[in-house]
């Protein structure tokens, strides 16, 4: 293995066509329909978490630069709509459905600017050293540069842990592996394990990731 990047003190290897680093998990709730909320007692995540007025990331916003509260058309009505980078082609900018489910679907989430070809859509491994459970995913959304380890709200049930983004997460013990180039753009969930799971078995599945995580 080599030794690529640190980022945030995590240090992140490259393992022939994989990128592999052992830290926690952050939970990441953009994308859901109930992440964000003018009450911050009603949002899965608190507002603050999605930006500030006139500078907005985490909510999609109308040509007023003010954020799109969802209708009672909507699944969420009252709630803001919540972005995220990978995006479901075939719906507005405006709905909820046209991004990444957080609750719904599992991903991971990329340092800005980190480079090394891995790219939205990207698919990998998350695995639980601790509790054993272990899922796919795919790579959903960018978040800072300065910190790795972020992980849907689904994925994060997935492994065990408590999943609320104001709450829940874990400081260490979480395995990541990311095969960067390897599907970028969005599928539908089904698709992208399938996707998953070939690089992941052909890389050594299992036993090799075990392999690696205790050299991390």
């Amino acid at each position: 293995m080599n030794h690529i990047d640190t980022i945030g003190g995590v240090k992140v290897y490259e393992d022939d066509e994989a990128l592999v680093y052992k830290t926690g998990a952050t939970i990441n709730g953009d994308g859901s329909p109930h992440c964000y909320h003018e009450d911050d007692s009603k949002g899965l995540d608190y507002l603050a978490n999605a930006g500030s007025p006139g500078n907005w990331w985490g909510i999609a916003v109308g040509n007023d630069g003010e954020p799109i509260v969802q209708s009672i058309y909507d699944v969420a009505p009252g709630y803001y709509v919540s972005t995220t980078a990978l995006v479901v082609p075939g719906h507005s900018s405006e709905r909820p459905e046209h991004y990444l489910d957080s609750e719904r679907y599992p991903f991971v989430v990329v340092p800005g600017s980190f480079g090394c070809n891995w790219k939205i859509g990207d698919i990998g491994m998350c695995w639980n050293e601790k509790s054993g459970d272990n899922m796919y995913c795919a790579t959903g959304d960018i978040g800072p540069s300065t910190h790795i380890g972020e992980i849907s709200m689904l994925l994060g049930r997935c492994l065990g842990l408590d999943y609320s983004p104001k709450s829940g997460g874990t400081e260490y013990g979480i395995v990541y592996v990311v095969f960067p180039g390897s599907d970028p753009g969005y599928k539908p969930w089904r698709e992208k394990a399938k996707v998953a799971e070939g690089f992941f078995n052909k890389g050594g599945g299992m036993k090799h990731l075990k392999e690696v995580a205790n050299r991390l």
